[in-house]
């Protein structure tokens, strides 16, 4: 995994983050991570599809099973 940090305003950066499938530029604000929702819907197809697997997005992506498992909820509720 490849991360780039770019300068910024003192409380927000951005990061480059690629993975074997996605390359992608996420957002960091006060040390935490800004994910677009299509982002987010990209990681669910990743670790929900056909060959998907939650273990291995979350290993590919850097984020926390928690995550991926409330973005899920608020996907199936329309809460994105």
């Amino acid at each position: 995994m490849d991360n780039e940090i770019e300068g910024g305003p003192a409380s927000s950066h951005m990061s480059a983050h690629t993975s074997g499938r996605m390359s992608t530029r996420i957002e960091v604000v006060a040390g935490r991570r800004r994910w677009t929702v299509e982002q987010k819907l990209a990681i669910l197809r990743d670790a929900f599809g056909p060959e998907g697997s939650v273990g291995d997005a979350r290993k590919r992506h850097a984020i926390d099973n928690g995550s991926i498992y409330t973005w899920r909820r608020q996907a199936t509720s329309s809460k994105m």
